[in-house]
């Protein structure tokens, strides 16, 4: 059921800024997914040439707020912060909580993407802590999967630096950029989970 009444989040950290962006910010979600087209290739699926058009992202944007809305994901961009209330326009980052399952359940699954020219300060690390606790405490979410290759050390830093715990390890778990790729399983629990 769509709860129309929910804000839509605008999160502060020391460095920045996430939120949901609207129409009139498709044009720098697509700079964003262009400027980083090959960085990001080996961490997603293949995508078709309509993925980087104003075109599919003015639906998309659409479409990821009336999916908080209902409940099913929350999908953050994030940009740096310039004042108390103000933030540069240039994406630079993605945090995204898909698959949220309530019930018994209760959980869902983080993914992430940042700016290849801003790697190393620390700001993925500070983009999904923010967002993390904010599915902690304001969406009341008892666990948050992430996983990633083996490979990916970055990736790794940052959930190690985050807290999650490695849990396991699937084979051939997703197609990334077209090819099958293991995953270490990892997540992290809410101890200040609340029975609603």
């Amino acid at each position: 059921m769509m709860n129309k009444t929910k804000t839509i989040p605008m999160l502060f950290s020391d460095r920045l800024v996430l939120t949901m962006p609207g129409a009139n910010d498709v044009n720098e979600v697509v700079d964003y997914y262009v400027r980083n087209r090959e960085h990001i290739a080996n961490s997603q699926a293949l995508m078709p040439e309509s993925f980087y058009t104003s075109a599919h992202w003015s639906d998309r944007l659409e479409k990821n707020q009336e999916a908080y809305h209902r409940d099913e994901s929350l999908n953050l961009f994030v940009f740096l912060r310039q004042g108390k209330h103000e933030y540069d326009k240039r994406v630079i980052a993605s945090v995204n909580f898909t698959s949220i399952l309530r019930r018994a359940a209760q959980f869902c699954y983080l993914g992430y993407s940042l700016d290849q020219n801003y790697q190393g300060q620390g700001l993925m690390t500070e983009a999904a802590g923010t967002a993390i606790h904010f599915a902690f405490q304001e969406m009341n979410v008892h666990r948050i999967m992430a996983n990633y290759v083996p490979h990916n050390l970055k990736s790794a830093g940052v959930l190690s630096r985050l807290g999650f715990v490695v849990e396991g390890y699937a084979r051939d778990y997703l197609c990334l950029n077209g090819v099958w790729q293991d995953h270490v399983l990892t997540s992290r629990t809410n101890t200040n989970w609340r029975q609603t």
